[in-house]
């Protein structure tokens, strides 16, 4: 007869004990996802923002054929700023990261004294945390790959909590970098932008009033530089120049960085235009800090220039990437007509982050920039003609330095203007308001932030001074059409009879041949200028300087000469 078997109570024991670890284990496993161990074990290099602490530097320096020497001779100016950020920065910076972006020849490794350089490698891996004092690190890209991809390389890499950008020409002041860590931590998303002040290279001492680099951006995707007095900022922050930022390590992973694809470096910096975009339309603003104070070097910074292809690229990205229903019309600016539909790269990463990040689109920029945008022509109230009446011709703007009258036609570029500058009068809550003077409207040749000015008693062309703009800049289109200046009257056509005719201009004189053909001082080229609606008339002889006309101009003065 068969037995019933008894379970053994040890089996149930075992199984209890198996089924509690597991619920253990899952537990555990949860906690350190959230706390972003998970990713801390698949990438070596990406430590838990709970691990961070304290503040990495990063310096990228330039290179290619247009940028000679951006750190001085020998990389003098580097070790001067190193120098100087590792004895103004306290206890709060752990590490300096410099990234070489190919210069020519290489860049030398400044030396001091007790300290050596360790070469990075990226992806950077975990390493323990037994060192103590500043770490110093160094990359060379062996060609040049652009200065978005460099500063990226550096960020991405830095060990710190909070990441801060230099170029190679600054001097920070003692206790720069606790307010901006401090703020950093209270609102991560927020990007310190510390206050300058002028640097002098020869004497390395900061002087002046502390200053801010003011950015918006024309709708060719070019930017327009302010300065401003920290006393005076009074309108919001759109666009940094200067390459001085601080990031929150969490707010640096989230947007991506720079724009890696942007190519090339420039006074100009259109990557940071795409950068400050994705920071203030994808959930982060700006915040200018005169308790944070570099002394820079404004006169270093103004030696970098892009590759004419390099920006019209950079640019060409930008407005694919961010302007949306605006794109098509901003790229048919002539300045693009030599690069093909659809070459400004691949957008799959920048169109991600900003699903991941439900970015705005630009109107929200435009919303909130819209006095700003006013005040620069940018965005106007209204854009109008101006037709003299005695003559029947239209203000006519040739190029950035030449208006005169034309043939007034609905259908030329350079005959649209309307109001910029900032308004003179101070306003009860200290904000500006619009406007002041009179320019070009999307100017023939990009002369965006040009103003009728009175200067030396010609009136004509001369750059914007948006804020604060000089009497000469002042001028007023009065109801009964005359435009009017305080200082020089009103405005009114040239005696042509009365100028002397500059002697290095054509002059009218008899017909000259030489057998079937003309002579020639008397014989033209047609060159077409390219990106513009000019050609050029060139001289067959040697001796003699080009003439640059327009055509709508020979057309209306030369018609019956060219039938």
């Amino acid at each position: 007869m068969a037995k019933r078997r008894k379970t053994s109570d040890k089996v149930a024991w075992t199984v209890g004990i198996l089924l509690l670890l597991t619920s253990i284990s899952c537990t555990l496993i949860i906690v350190l996802h959230n706390a972003g161990y998970d990713q801390a074990a698949a990438f070596p290099h990406r430590l838990g923002n709970a691990e961070r602490k304290g503040l990495s530097a990063i310096i990228a320096v330039p290179g290619g054929r247009l940028a000679p020497a951006p750190c001085g001779e020998k990389g003098v100016l580097l070790q001067k700023s190193i120098e100087a950020l590792m004895e103004s920065a306290g206890d709060l910076l752990i590490e300096i990261i410099v990234v070489d972006d190919g210069t020519s020849p290489a860049l030398e490794r400044p030396e001091f004294t007790g300290m050596a350089w360790t070469d990075l490698k990226v992806p950077r891996a975990e390493e323990p945390d037994l060192f103590q004092g500043i770490r110093l690190l160094w990359l060379r890209f062996e060609s040049p790959q652009g200065m978005a991809l460099a500063r990226t390389t550096g960020g991405d890499a830095a060990r710190g909590e909070a990441i801060a950008f230099f170029d190679c020409y600054v001097k920070p002041e003692p206790g720069w970098a606790t307010p901006a860590v401090e703020l950093l931590r209270r609102s991560p998303r927020s990007v310190v932008v510390p206050a300058l002040r002028d640097l002098d290279l020869e004497s390395w001492e900061s002087s002046g009033p502390l200053r801010f680099f003011d950015n918006v951006f024309t709708w060719e995707a070019e930017t327009v530089q302010l300065y401003f007095d920290a006393a005076r900022v009074t309108w919001p922050h759109p666009i940094d120049q200067s390459n001085v930022l601080i990031f929150s390590w969490t707010w640096w992973q989230e947007i991506g960085g720079y724009d890696k694809m942007m190519k090339g470096s420039s006074v100009l910096l259109t990557e940071n235009i795409e950068l400050s975009l994705r920071v203030l339309l994808c959930g982060g603003h700006f915040v200018p800090m005169n308790e944070s104070v570099i002394g820079f070097c404004h006169q270093k910074h103004g030696t970098l220039h892009h590759e004419r292809l390099d920006m019209l690229f950079n640019q060409a990205r930008i407005i694919e990437a961010w302007f949306g229903p605006w794109t098509d019309e901003a790229l048919k600016n002539p300045r693009f007509a030599e690069l093909r539909p659809g070459s400004s790269g691949d957008l799959s990463e920048i169109r991600s982050m900003q699903e991941n990040l439900k970015c705005s689109g630009l109107e929200q920029f435009l919303e909130i920039y819209r006095m700003p945008l006013e005040i620069l022509g940018l965005l106007p109230h209204e854009v109008y003609s101006l037709r003299e009446r005695s003559t029947g011709l239209c203000l006519q703007e040739w190029s950035k330095d030449e208006w005169a009258l034309s043939k007034c036609d609905d259908s030329a570029r350079g005959q649209l203007f309307c109001d910029k500058n900032e308004r003179t009068e101070d306003q009860d809550d200290g904000t500006p308001e619009c406007c002041s003077g009179i320019g070009p409207y999307k100017a023939l040749v990009g002369s965006n932030s040009y103003c009728l000015d009175g200067r030396l008693g010609k009136p004509g062309p001369y750059g914007c001074i948006h804020r604060r703009p000089p009497n000469s800049q002042i001028w007023t289109l009065r109801e009964d059409g005359q435009i009017f200046s305080e200082e020089w009257g009103c405005l009114v056509p040239s005696d042509a009879e009365a100028e002397e005719l500059p002697t290095n201009e054509a002059t009218w004189s008899s017909c000259r041949f030489e057998g079937q053909n003309a002579v020639a001082e008397q014989r033209f080229q047609v060159q077409d200028i390219e990106g513009t609606d000019f050609f050029r008339l060139v001289l067959a002889t040697g001796d003699c300087s080009s003439i640059d006309c327009a055509f709508r101009l020979l057309c209306a003065t030369l018609g019956s000469i060219r039938e």
